[in-house]
């Protein structure tokens, strides 16, 4: 089973300012798709690190490489990328992959939050929450949880 673990105190920090009037913009997205090969869901990876933008950024090739061998050698499981490197907007991206003979399922969710502020590693922890609940809810039981440290 693969665990997003959540700092609870860095999470409880960054919720006064989510409900305050402050500069809030989350961005989300989420999705399965069903591949038919290693090869096309490599490419579906590939794809993805250009519609994620994050490439060019300090460890994103990496992100998908890794990915990519989840694929290639049969080993399935969930890997997470994120960045909070510029001065308000942070993004968190959490993937897992499922082999089975005939096909490799690729679920991942997205997040990006711009805020006014710096809040690093407090926006990340906000948004591995996120991610944690949206994947508990697609995937199948007992493949994935979340949980407070």
């Amino acid at each position: 089973m693969a665990v997003i673990a959540v700092n609870k105190r860095q999470y409880d920090e960054m919720e006064p300012y989510r409900n305050s009037n402050k500069v809030w913009k989350l961005q989300s997205n989420h999705d399965t798709q069903t591949l038919d090969s290693v090869a096309e869901a490599r490419e579906y990876l590939d794809q993805a690190g250009l519609d994620w933008n994050i490439l060019a950024k300090e460890g994103g090739t990496d992100f998908i490489q890794r990915l990519k061998s989840k694929c290639t050698f049969g080993r399935g499981g969930g890997a997470d990328y994120f960045t909070d490197n510029s001065r308000d907007t942070s993004i968190y991206i959490y993937v897992y992959v499922q082999n089975s003979k005939n096909e490799i399922i690729v679920t991942f969710s997205y997040h990006s939050l711009t805020t006014d502020g710096l809040h690093g590693g407090q926006a990340i922890e906000w948004l591995k929450l996120k991610a944690g609940q949206n994947l508990k809810a697609m995937l199948p039981k007992g493949t994935f949880d979340y949980n407070f440290s």
